[in-house]
């Protein structure tokens, strides 16, 4: 499969340092193409991303299952998932107290 980059978008209230996490299926034919009536989109965040998940098949390329050598139909599946990662910067160091009377 090739598609451009989708911009999802983070659902509101989501548990801490998950952000993100979409499961992704559709149905692809013999020939490669996507059958949209098949998608389907669950997971955290699905409602939020139907709409961009159904572009993004829509533009992608599929290349067919094979069985014996033979393109067949099958199905797509893929998780999207995104984290956060909450990162604290130390608090800068003050020149104060006993530290000043060092440097006095």
């Amino acid at each position: 499969m090739s598609s451009s980059r989708p911009q999802w978008r983070t659902p509101s209230g989501s548990p801490t340092g998950v952000v993100l996490d979409l499961r992704i299926a559709v149905r692809v034919d013999a020939a490669g193409r996507p059958d949209l009536e098949t998608l389907e989109v669950t997971g955290l965040g699905a409602t939020e991303n139907r709409e961009e998940a159904i572009a993004w098949v829509r533009s992608a390329r599929f290349r067919p299952a094979e069985q014996a050598g033979q393109a067949v139909d099958g199905t797509f599946r893929t998780r999207v998932q995104a984290r956060m990662q909450i990162r604290r910067e130390p608090a800068p160091l003050s020149m104060t107290g006993t530290a000043r009377a060092l440097y006095s």
